[in-house]
């Protein structure tokens, strides 16, 4: 019986897992496509080509993954 009651706790910590993940990954999605559409919008409101977005973007993305949060 303890073990029914282990294998059950487990399929809900496993299921609670899977739902904080997949929360995650769209709150993520989401906020890199806010990101995507604010330097596309940086990048026209300075006359810059499309392809200046991309580089905007790279520049966000690297303060992001060194912990830069200012922009």
């Amino acid at each position: 019986m303890a073990l029914r009651s282990e294998m059950s706790q487990t399929r809900s910590q496993m299921s609670t897992l899977a739902n904080t993940i997949r929360t995650c990954a769209k709150r993520i999605q989401r906020e890199d496509e806010e990101a995507a559409e604010k330097a596309a919008s940086l990048a026209a409101s300075l006359g810059a080509s499309p392809l200046a977005a991309d580089g905007i973007m790279i520049c966000f993305e690297r303060r992001f993954y060194h912990g830069i949060h200012y922009f």
